[in-house]
Parts: structure tokens; sequence; C-alpha cells
């Protein structure tokens, strides 16, 4: 999954405001949500905005929010 910032994320920000369509990103906190959310957007066949807490990305990447 790759992950944008920055000038990417403005790209993209500006082609869903040309494009008329929304970006809608899911939070989660339980490992069971993430599936049902995986779940979902795969049988859907769309693609999937995910968002965490900073203190969740520490978590998950080691104390490195980044690669969490």
């Amino acid at each position: 999954m790759p992950f944008f910032g920055g000038e990417e994320l403005r790209r993209i920000y500006l082609k869903a405001q040309k494009e008329r369509f929304a970006l809608v990103a899911n939070n989660f906190a339980e490992p069971n949500v993430l599936l049902g959310l995986l779940s979902a957007y795969e049988e859907a066949r769309s693609d999937l905005l995910l968002q965490i807490s900073l203190g969740a990305a520490k978590f998950a990447g080691g104390g490195r929010p980044l690669p969490g």
C-alpha cells in the first residue's frame, strides 16, 4: 500500500476536486474493523483510504510512525 503525502497528496486532492469525487478516510482502532473495511472495499473493487492516530502508527511501526 502506498503512502501519499506532500505534492502527491495535493495532486490527488486537486484531481478529486476537478473530477468532483469524494475522498473518504476510514478511521479504525481495532483489527476487526480494519478487516471489515478491507473486505468491503475489495468486494466493491474500490480504492481505500485508511486513517489511524499518530500513537497507533508509532505502535504499529515499533516507535516509527511512517512505517506503522
